[in-house]
């Protein structure tokens, strides 16, 4: 949430409103697409339904995941997902998960779903996110101090409206004591902040201590610099914890394990994704790490 999905699908439909202007173009919510066939289906009009997607030139689904679980839904979006890709229509679907981790997704529509280029739209890094807030501090007129910018940024990690949430607090207490921003300002925004969101996810540094105490591999070793198949494999689940439970970017994640590079947390995570699949052991491994992360919030 908060990462920009929604603002991509509108941009490509934009886009190819642009070039084809005589193109059908459908967007929709997860949530209404099974709404609306409910509705349509109780009230005898399901060909209208279907009439109105199967036609479509371009078929935008935001939060598909929403449809896994329901049968109905599911076998209706199954017809027509086919029926436009026989037709060689365009479909862009965004979820705030892989196919994979769809637990309730019919297979059948995991494996179309993955038939496409899959995009991992990842939360802003700390470079990115300097630059959201020095960006936002410039519209409204004024320069942000270099410390201040950078002691948001480390802290408001999640997304860019949390990050817009967080200036905004700033806007409006300088705007209460007719002060520009200062050191205070910032750190009571982020302090709220970080009270809001204390229970919500698990740090870093909690997944790393909670991976490290399972495998019982000192938390030093596993962020340091040794390859031994017991720390890569405690290293490596660690950082694949970290990617799923929280919303830091893999550049972020490399700098919690020692500053290490963006590509081997890439290359970790895909390690451990293909372990899962072939290990029964190991997956029940993660689960339990994950219960006992939980289990501290």
């Amino acid at each position: 949430s908060g990462l920009g999905k929604t603002h991509l699908i509108y941009a490509i439909a934009h886009q190819i409103r642009s070039t084809r202007p005589s193109s059908k173009i459908i967007y929709i919510k997860g949530d209404d697409f099974i709404n609306e066939f409910i509705e349509l289906v109780r009230a005898g009009r399901g060909s209208e339904f279907r009439a109105k997607y199967r036609d479509a030139d371009l078929l935008l689904v935001d939060d598909v995941q929403f449809v896994a679980g329901k049968e109905q839904v599911q076998n209706e979006f199954f017809h027509t997902f086919n029926t436009l890709y026989e037709a060689g229509r365009q479909i862009v679907l965004t979820s705030d998960r892989p196919p994979s981790e769809m637990n309730l997704l019919d297979d059948r529509l995991r494996t179309r779903f993955e038939w496409g280029l899959l995009v991992d739209v990842q939360p802003p890094d700390f470079e990115t996110r300097l630059a959201i807030v020095k960006n936002k501090a410039a519209q409204w007129g004024t320069v942000i101090d270099d410390d201040i910018a950078k002691y948001i940024a480390e802290n408001v990690t999640s997304n860019v409206r949390q990050l817009e949430g967080t200036m905004n607090k700033i806007l409006a207490y300088r705007d209460l004591i007719g002060r520009e921003m200062d050191a205070d300002a910032a750190h009571r925004a982020v302090e709220d902040f970080m009270k809001k969101n204390a229970n919500l996810a698990p740090t870093a540094a909690m997944i790393i201590t909670e991976t490290s105490r399972y495998f019982g591999i000192d938390e030093e070793v596993i962020k340091g610099p040794s390859r031994s198949r017991e720390v890569v494999n405690a290293r490596q689940a660690a950082m694949y914890l970290v990617r799923r439970m929280t919303n830091l970017s893999t550049p972020d994640i490399g700098r919690e394990f020692g500053k290490r590079d963006h590509t081997t947390v890439i290359h970790s995570l895909e390690q451990i994704e293909k372990k899962m699949k072939s290990d029964p052991v190991f997956n029940q491994t993660i689960k339990e790490i994950t219960i006992n992360i939980n289990s501290k919030r």
